[in-house]
């Protein structure tokens, strides 16, 4: 296999809470997901099923690397 080319990182896994969402625990959900340590024994056991290390918090603009790809595909 040949890598033909490369892109900005691409956010995935998303998690989201929607405004009709319970606020205290829409935050300790959020909480509970950014104390998994990339490499901890607690992450792998969460995570390492979906080959995930750990999650970030994001704004709108990271997804931006998406929507230039979909633009440059003709699908946005």
């Amino acid at each position: 296999m040949q890598t033909v080319g490369t892109s900005e990182p691409i956010p995935n896994w998303a998690f989201f809470a929607t405004r009709k969402a319970n606020p205290n625990k829409s935050n300790k959900v959020l909480q509970a997901l950014l104390r998994l340590k990339p490499g901890s024994e607690e992450a792998s056991v969460v995570l390492g099923l979906a080959h995930l290390t750990g999650f970030v918090l994001t704004a709108d603009q990271d997804y931006d690397p998406m929507r230039k790809a979909g633009q440059a595909a003709g699908v946005l």
